[in-house]
């Protein structure tokens, strides 16, 4: 049984910074909003050049654990150092200032650290425009000195092995053992790529005991942020090599840490990061850089002490061909570019259909399996179609607008959220009774978390008590002119204006209440503005900044009394709604032309992943899990089903109740 660690104990979180401006209030806010609070922030501004230490000092000034040192640019290793010299907690963690992390991040680190541990590996999740993955270690286990080596490289399939993964940021390390290094680690500051390799290594030499948590922790890795390493010259990463090679192999016959052929396979993954930055490029580039880094680092020998390693003829033939037909190896490393290229045009075109039409078939039934073939088809048209119709439907809607403003409409004052606008509105049209396991489970939530609200269920048989609709809409509806997720738009927008309240999808899973009222006394409209919805929709130098499945309003509030006259006047005007995403398009408009004083610009925002419980619903349920959940609400797709494990999978969780059990009450 893992102790748990003393909850007095003060942890250090060190941030190492050099212009970062995009990101910084991103990552500051994520690390100051820890639910585990004996925490100082040690953020190390390594000469930045932009408005970093500004966004810095902003932050210091309002919370006094997080402490700023200034210094002129020495690198990133020179600032882990500086940030390690002003490290007073008992235990020391490291966030990239590009990255950020859950509230439960340094929680779930403590959880699971026992005394005996000097370190705490967990996985993580990669994070590419706000899509999230998870990255799992191998297993999850106490290791003793004697074992750490095996963990460090695998050598047979020539990679980092997955027990550990070389880094600082998804590890806790005891103080102690931290200040032992720091000597060597100044020995090594000059060394600005393969920093983390160089780390760990002096972690590695004097570790009694660690331990690995398979399950991903909080933490999300930026991989698109264009301040890569990776774009350096070529000529200037083969002297950073050198100099980290050079590091190693000093350090190693120094402490004598690894194994020889962990150190090689190390020096050949320092290569191969680099060589993988030039595939992208021309043929000419290529083969320059490549006959730089063949000659000046030696990379056929490299390469030939770990073909030697290797078990498996399959490697021993990838090898071969990088060292010796570097040409070839180019040429198949773009064809497979290019192929990846062509399948993702194939897939969005449809190409998969056929296949997952009858797929469908056998499980659901092929008249609903048409029914789902058709929306999909008509779901990827819209995607191709949103930015070819978006200028035609701005000068039509214009024209809609001018005739609107000549109303004169009037619109709720900001003020206090009135009793009787204290509403949710959930919708299936063919009710909840005959709704969906995922479905029903969502409205439990729902229900569990907002009992002070009037929980209102609109389906088929009580829209109307609710709405007023225009006939020609309602006509346009039947005859299928209109969408049931069309119809959905039009219908919340009319809820909204007359009665107030917040509209959710059915496939929404709270685990802890949003409270989005509030917002109203300050503003008449409020939606979440998630991380992976900004680059969903772009025109005119605008974002994305809302979500159509959440939003809140006060009854007559002037954005949804607009949108609810687009709708209601486009049909009548063209008696179609021409794409599936028109409200997103219709939001657009209101954006860039400033309805309700850029109220779409006041977007609750959140930097966590809304798709989360989808990416981890067939792993192994886990207390880790349960709480990166509980930061937002998940929205799931209806049809969902739990793949069979013999152990719990959390979507069997959910469907069986269990993880609506587990969620937390708290207030976001």
């Amino acid at each position: 049984m893992v102790k748990e660690v003393s909850k007095m104990k003060l942890v250090s979180i060190i941030v190492p910074v050099y212009n970062q401006e995009h990101y910084l209030h991103r990552s500051l806010s994520s690390i100051l909003a820890q639910t585990y609070q004996e925490i100082e922030v040690v953020v190390v501004n390594d000469g930045s050049t932009d408005t970093s230490l500004a966004i810095i000092e902003q932050y210091s000034a309002k919370d006094s654990r997080l402490k700023v040192v200034s210094q002129e640019n020495r690198g990133l290793a020179g600032a882990i150092i500086t940030g390690i010299r002003h490290a007073s907690g008992d235990f020391i963690a490291f966030v990239d200032p590009d990255d950020f992390i859950g509230r439960h991040y340094i929680e779930n680190f403590l959880h699971v650290m026992s005394d005996e541990d000097d370190m705490v590996a967990m996985g993580f999740y990669f994070d590419q425009s706000g899509k999230h993955s998870p990255y799992y270690l191998e297993k999850t286990s106490t290791w003793k000195a004697s074992d750490l080596r095996e963990f460090v490289m695998d050598v047979e399939k020539t990679k980092i092995s997955n027990r550990i993964f070389v880094s600082r940021w998804n590890k806790l390390y005891k103080a102690s053992l931290v200040k032992k290094i720091l000597g060597r680690l100044e020995s090594c500051q000059d060394v600005s790529l393969g920093e983390d390799t160089l780390f760990n290594t002096l972690v590695l030499s004097e570790l009694k005991q660690c331990r690995t948590e398979a399950t991903p922790n909080a933490y999300y890795y930026n991989i698109s942020n264009s301040n890569s390493m990776m774009k350096i010259d070529v000529a200037d990463k083969v002297g950073r090599i050198e100099l980290a090679q050079m590091h190693l192999s000093r350090l190693n016959d120094e402490l004598n840490v690894l194994e020889k052929n962990q150190i090689t396979g190390l020096s050949f993954l320092l290569i191969e990061g680099v060589m993988q930055s030039l595939y992208g490029g021309k043929m000419s580039s290529m083969k320059s850089a490549h006959k730089k880094l063949v000659h000046q680092l030696n990379y056929r020998s490299v390469l030939k002490e770990v073909s030697q390693q290797a078990r498996s003829f399959k490697t021993k033939a990838r090898l071969a061909v990088r060292s010796y037909l570097p040409g070839i190896d180019w040429s198949l490393r773009r064809v497979y570019q290019v192929a990846k290229k062509v399948a993702k045009v194939l897939l969005l075109y449809g190409v998969k259909e056929p296949l997952v039409f009858f797929k469908d078939g056998r499980t659901k039934g092929f008249a609903k399996s048409w029914e789902l073939l058709k929306h999909r088809q008509k779901r990827h048209s819209a995607y191709r179609d949103l930015k070819r119709l978006t200028p035609i439907i701005e000068k039509r809607l214009d024209q809609i607008m001018s005739e609107y403003d000549k109303a004169g409409a009037t619109y709720h004052q900001l003020g206090p959220v009135q009793e009787d606008e204290r509403n949710v509105f959930v919708l299936w049209w063919d009710g909840f009774d005959k709704a969906p396991p995922v479905v029903k489970q969502c409205m439990a939530s729902i229900e569990k978390h907002y009992q002070g609200y009037n929980v209102i269920k609109i389906d088929h048989s009580n829209f109307m008590d609710y709405t007023q609709l225009d006939q020609e809409i309602l006509e346009g509806f039947e005859s299928g002119k209109i969408s049931i997720q069309t119809f959905s738009d039009v219908l919340r927008f009319n809820l909204l204006k007359l009665h107030g309240g917040i509209w959710m999808d059915a496939t929404l899973f709270f685990a802890k209440p949003l409270d989005m009222m509030s917002c109203l006394e300050q503003q008449s409209f409020v939606s979440i503005e998630f991380s992976s919805s900004r680059s969903f929709y772009e025109y005119k130098g605008q974002q994305c900044t809302w979500s159509g499945f959440l939003v809140a309003s006060h009854r007559d509030g002037k954005l949804v009394t607009v949108m609810d006259y687009i709708f209601k006047s486009y049909y009548k005007k063209y008696h179609t709604y021409d794409l599936y995403f028109f409200i997103d398009l219709a939001y657009m408009y209101c954006k860039i032309n400033h309805v309700d004083d850029d109220v779409l610009n006041q977007s609750i925002r959140s930097p966590h992943s809304m798709f989360l419980l989808m990416t981890m619903a067939n792993r192994i349920n886990h207390k880790m899990i349960i709480d990166e959940l509980s930061e937002i609400p998940q929205k799931l797709a209806w049809f969902y089903r739990a793949k069979e494990q013999k152990e719990k999978t959390v979507m069997q969780d959910l469907l069986d109740g269990k993880l609506l059990e587990m969620g937390e009450c708290n207030d976001w």
